[in-house]
């Protein structure tokens, strides 16, 4: 028989349970099966299945592990009286089908397969002389960036598969193509998996990266319920994002934090917010005169530590990415309590503020004057001088919260820096009023309202205030 370089003596051929599978046919299949042949990737065989699931995905998984080999679909369709049907160009799942009498059992039902062998080429599913491999490969390259970081994310719903019709219904069916996932493992230093649907950390993927650079992964917007799906991927890991997935509604931030210390002991920034030398967000003290739920408590700790952590940036580059944090009609005020002395010597929040304890400024002013919006709220927040807060002081309250509002109040203690080296220590009371918006990837919080008011710390608090932390210290 000759060697069979192009599959079409068989085009169109229909395989049922109740045909008769020619010894002819056979014989061609398994000379098929034996050689390498470019055309067996290029031509594709139709499978029906006479079932439609609730669960695609599932029944996709099922199907391809029952007949134990990895199935990428394409151009999966209803047909007529409830058939599933779908394209693919793997041989040795042909084979397996027939071999096993053309039947597939899912959920206590046996469904049976008809297939029209040959009956599409790759131009005549894709426009083009290609494969499913090389499209998956195309699409991974084309997600490796620059700065060595493989985005992942949203992988299933990439833009080619979805112009090529290819089901790619997992982000584990990379695991099958080692090549490709071993050079990338290689080069990669960041990972991003976000918006996967996963529920738990897929190894099959990360095993490739474990020998590599990578220092950054990226877990979030997935369906993680506990940090148990979470194992230990590598000893060196420095950064991690868990943020939006369930098991951050069910732990408050510090056991979050120390849970994921404990298996990444080496981190250094979680969910883009740097750790301190504690090895926590923010030490702080919470008293919620309203209750807050464990996902909104986490919300506030995070706030809080991109808040500051950007506010006392050294030298007030970072001052100007505030602005992501405020409603565009945001407003700002600013009050003091101080002396007439301690106003000679605090002039910046004098130009931007009333002094409750000057009564006669009050007088003369008019109403509103300093109040703030817009883009002058990020004028006066970075021209205000540098400063160095001291979250082990604080006292964090949640006065009111609903589905649109929340309203939080922050006590503490902070250093202004000074050019002369006599650094001034304050106290301050900031109280946020956040819009809550229900979106796609959850509740987002923007700043309407900032009240800032600063007096000058008593004794006590001066003294018991900045015990262990210093300027290098990352929130």
């Amino acid at each position: 028989m000759n060697s069979p370089k192009k599959l079409d003596k068989y085009k169109g051929f229909p395989l049922y349970i109740e045909a008769i599978t020619t010894k002819d046919f056979k014989k061609y299949l398994e000379t098929c099966l034996t050689l390498e042949d470019e055309a067996r990737d290029h031509s594709f065989h139709k499978i029906l299945v006479n079932h439609w699931p609730e669960n695609l995905n599932s029944f996709i998984s099922a199907f391809s592990d029952y007949f134990g080999f990895a199935l990428i679909p394409v151009n999966v369709v209803k047909e007529d009286n409830d058939k599933l049907s779908f394209y693919s160009s793997n041989l040795n799942l042909i084979s397996k089908i027939i071999e096993l009498n053309f039947l597939f059992p899912y959920q206590k039902c046996m469904s049976n397969i008809e297939i029209l062998f040959n009956c599409k080429s790759s131009i005549e599913l894709f426009g083009k002389y290609t494969t499913v491999d090389e499209i998956v490969t195309k699409v991974v390259s084309n997600r490796f960036k620059g700065s060595c970081e493989l985005d992942l994310s949203a992988f299933c719903e990439d833009k080619e598969f979805l112009e090529n019709k290819i089901y790619f219904y997992k982000l584990s069916l990379l695991s099958h193509f080692k090549i490709l996932m071993l050079r990338m493992g290689r080069d990669t230093k960041s990972l991003n998996l976000s918006c996967n649907n996963l529920s738990n950390a897929p190894m099959e993927i990360l095993n490739f990266f474990m020998k590599g650079n990578l220092t950054s992964i990226n877990l979030s917007h997935n369906r993680i319920p506990s940090l148990n799906q979470v194992p230990r991927v590598s000893s060196k890991i420095e950064k991690l994002w868990m943020e939006e997935n369930p098991l951050c509604e069910t732990l408050d931030a510090s056991t979050y934090i120390k849970d994921i210390l404990f298996k990444f002991p080496r981190l250094l920034e979680l969910d883009g917010v740097k750790l301190n030398h504690h090895r926590t967000y923010l030490p702080s003290i919470r008293n919620f005169v309203v209750p807050a739920a464990l996902h909104s408590n986490h919300a506030i700790d995070e706030f809080l530590a991109i808040f500051f952590s950007y506010y006392d940036d050294p030298f007030r580059h970072n001052r100007k990415y505030l602005a992501n944090l405020y409603d565009v009609e945001a407003k700002f005020s600013i009050s003091t309590c101080f002396t007439s002395r301690e106003q000679r010597d605090l002039p910046h929040y004098m130009n931007h503020s009333w002094n409750i304890m000057d009564m006669s400024m009050q007088a003369c002013s008019s109403p509103g004057a300093r109040i703030y919006n817009g883009e002058a709220v990020l004028a006066i927040l970075t021209s205000l001088p540098e400063t160095i807060h001291d979250p082990t002081t604080f006292s964090i309250d949640v006065l009111l919260h609903n589905e649109k509002t929340l309203v939080l109040v922050v006590d503490g203690v902070f250093k202004e820096k000074s050019i002369t080296g006599q650094d001034k220590i304050l106290q301050f009371r900031r109280t946020f009023v956040f819009t809550c918006r229900k979106e796609k990837e959850g509740t987002k919080y923007l700043i309407a309202n900032d009240m800032l008011t600063v007096t000058t710390a008593a004794n006590e608090h001066k003294l018991n205030s900045f015990k262990s932390i210093s300027r290098s210290m990352n929130w």
